[in-house]
């Protein structure tokens, strides 16, 4: 493919008549011949070379096949242009697929993963996309007959009690990555479908997702700290526009990248006052342990991969400050900046020994004094969008004298310092006899209601999470 093939009508349509033409090709000799055979082989690397061309330009690529071939909603064969013999469509409604996703351009190995799947597969053997998940591909998977051009799955909405079960389930693994005697075998497994789980109600739910980040519990607090790292980091993920995998990506690696400090030095966080040498020597070391960590097996799958890069790189700051020591002045991957803006914020709401937590909006102050330096700047912006001024979780006094306790931020960018609150004290500090909903952006009188000062969470013992499940 020329450099600039996709510049016009014209090269578009030779492009994806091409990619459409190799893909039946490559397909139907996949069919009947191991991957390895000569020249499937060949074919394969050729379509991979186009694929990895188109996505270096365009990105993503989608192929349909419900009333004709369409590649990004493009018609290229069948319909009224009937001079070319469809050979594709014939072979995905075999499998009753509607399609395949390409998220980015696959590597041969992937491919080769991809085929060898595509001619042992029947339907309903089970879930071909969960195969290939299982296989490591991870760039591309097949579009079911209800997924056709121009519309996907639609996510489901959850309640708040469907999101709590995820995130218990997100944190019962996170009990057991973090500790030291707990059975392994399975572990990672249960936690793989527990990030998927998660992955899936942060995508479809994100507020709820973002609610349920506001647990604490200082006796759990590894456990509790991975949890909302992950939940933080698919949060940041989605508004950023990465797509479902990388997603789950990320939040693997918010689990993990501290599992080697609660592993060796479960002390560290509830030490008092400066840590000593041998301490903050572990401390230092612990990206080092995880990365070491998340060497398994004969090799490293994608998502291996992407969880040891963020093991290692998460406390190193875009200036290259930090620890371990980058060399060669490269940016940490997008991934471990995103992770770490996520595991920054939750561990300064934290208490610990050596200084108390900080109530969220000033935890938000604190992130932005490192923006630039130990943060990515643009990311930061992203988060404080959907944590909003006052994140969930903040006690505040509104300008009436009322203490509330804030739900969710405003769906209105203009009224970024205006959320969504319960009402549950009185001016005086007592309790009301049951807690009031306000939307401070919409106040139902018409009347102005505003934030006029941040309280201390450790005064109240008000929490957000009973509140939404209504208990």
């Amino acid at each position: 493919m020329s450099p600039r093939a996709l510049d016009t009508p014209e090269g578009r349509r030779s492009t994806w008549r091409a990619l459409v033409r190799r893909l039946a090709a490559v397909l139907r000799a996949g069919q009947l011949h191991p991957a390895e055979t000569p020249a499937l082989a060949a074919a394969t690397e050729d379509l991979g070379e186009l694929l990895r061309a188109i996505a270096g330009r365009v990105g993503a690529v989608r192929v349909t096949t419900e009333d004709e071939v369409r590649v990004n909603g493009e018609p290229i064969l069948g319909g009224a242009r009937r001079t070319e013999p469809d050979l594709l469509t014939p072979l995905l409604r075999r499998r009753r697929f509607a399609g395949i996703d390409f998220d980015r351009g696959p590597g041969t190995a992937e491919l080769k993963a991809f085929l060898g799947i595509w001619r042992a597969w029947r339907p309903g053997s089970g879930s071909f996309n969960e195969a290939l998940r299982r296989a490591g591909v991870r760039s591309f998977r097949v579009l079911g007959p209800d997924e056709g051009p121009g519309r996907g799955p639609e996510p489901t909405s959850h309640d708040h009690h469907e999101v709590l079960d995820g995130y218990c389930a997100l944190l019962a693994v996170a009990d057991r990555l973090t500790d030291p005697s707990a059975p392994g075998d399975d572990t990672d497994r249960k936690a793989d479908a527990a990030v998927h789980r998660m992955a899936a109600i942060v995508v479809a739910s994100p507020d709820a997702a973002l609610s349920m980040a506001t647990h604490r519990d200082p006796a759990r607090y590894e456990a509790v700290h991975a949890t909302n790292t992950s939940v933080l980091s698919m949060l940041l993920a989605r508004h950023v526009g990465l797509g479902p995998e990388s997603i789950v990506d990320v939040g693997r690696g918010g689990l993990y990248c501290d599992r080697a400090l609660a592993l060796r030095s479960g002390d560290v966080r509830h030490a008092r006052g400066k840590l000593g040498r041998d301490l903050a020597k572990r401390v230092r070391v612990h990206p080092i342990d995880g990365f070491l960590l998340s060497l398994r097996g004969d090799g490293l799958d994608e998502a291996d991969r992407a969880r040891a890069i963020v093991g290692y790189e998460h406390h190193i700051g875009v200036d290259g400050a930090g620890y371990p020591p980058q060399l060669g002045g490269r940016v940490p991957h997008l991934f471990s900046r995103i992770v770490a803006i996520a595991d920054g914020y939750d561990a300064l709401c934290h208490d610990r020994g050596d200084r108390p937590g900080l109530p969220r909006p000033l935890a938000l102050e604190s992130l932005a004094k490192g923006a630039g330096k130990r943060y990515d700047e643009a990311l930061l912006h992203r988060f404080f969008e959907f944590t909003g001024r006052f994140p969930p979780g903040s006690v505040v006094r509104l300008g009436s004298g009322n203490i509330a306790l804030v739900a969710r931020p405003s769906d209105d960018v203009r009224f970024f310092d205006r959320p969504s609150v319960y009402v549950v004290r009185d001016p005086a500090g007592s309790p009301l006899p049951a807690p009031r909903s306000l939307d401070l952006a919409r106040p139902p009188d018409g009347k102005p209601r505003w934030v006029a000062k941040v309280l201390h969470e450790r005064l109240y013992p008000e929490r957000l999470i009973p509140l939404l499940l209504g208990t």
